[in-house]
């Protein structure tokens, strides 16, 4: 796959503390309470309504708006997955957050005109397929907190964390493609359909990049920066400030 079809990324550990507490406040609006819809149903309802480019293009009874519906419902409260109406606070055009603490996990897609619709539409299902790798990028900051994996690794194994949600969304969309595409009109869409599923291909296509373009291991190499001792303590003094 190209590099910069993973300008998807998450914004995850930047600043946990923040990133928590802003979701937690903007919660409200999208738990209300609508007997006539599944908690499911209302988040993809307000993805819909917050991001109009979407809508037109899967029809309620399809395949893909059920599964979407599941991913955002969950039989346990605590495990659902909230939509986020704000922009990416990493400027990327998607990310996802894990659960923290009482917080549920969520998903935000940018509402970039230059982004279209059938593109949202993968971004929101690659976050979906990202978030269920939550465990696993879990024990990579555990590790890289304690010193127990050094900058290389952790990118690496991140990307590859990636990767594999990337993989997963292309099998999806092969299975249940979204219709009236174009490489014109929907090129991140289009390149997911066609990339490569080996990671070494995908690893030697980040390392033949121009200087400057996206690659997903400098990401994380700046992620694994952001979580060293010093950092660490200066979110905690951040956040203890605001209590």
């Amino acid at each position: 796959m190209q590099g910069k079809l993973f300008a998807l990324n998450r914004r995850r550990r930047a600043g946990p503390f923040l990133a928590m507490t802003i979701v937690a406040l903007f919660a409200t609006n999208s738990l209300a309470v609508d007997d006539q819809q599944s908690f499911g149903e209302r988040q993809l309802s307000q993805v819909l309504d917050d991001r109009p480019n979407m809508k037109g293009i899967v029809d309620a009874n399809d395949f893909i708006n059920e599964w979407v519906i599941r991913q955002f419902d969950s039989d346990c409260p605590k495990n659902r997955v909230l939509w986020d109406s704000h922009e990416p606070f990493s400027g990327r055009p998607a990310e996802s957050q894990p659960a923290y603490g009482a917080a549920l996990a969520s998903i935000r897609v940018t509402s970039s005109k230059t982004i279209s619709g059938r593109d949202e539409w993968l971004m929101l299902i690659f976050e979906l397929y990202n978030l269920k790798n939550a465990r696993d990028f879990e024990e990579l900051y555990a590790k890289a907190t304690s010193g127990k994996i050094d900058r290389k690794s952790f990118a690496n194994e991140c990307t590859a964390l990636e990767f594999r949600a990337g993989v997963r969304t292309q099998m999806f969309f092969r299975c249940h493609p979204l219709p009236g595409a174009t490489a014109e009109s929907d090129p991140n869409y289009m390149a997911y359909l066609k990339g490569s599923g080996d990671f070494d291909y995908y690893q030697k296509t980040l390392d033949s990049q121009a200087p400057g373009e996206y690659d997903a291991r400098d990401y994380y190499g700046k992620g694994f920066d952001s979580m060293q001792p010093g950092s660490i303590a200066s979110w905690a003094a951040r956040f203890n400030s605001h209590q």
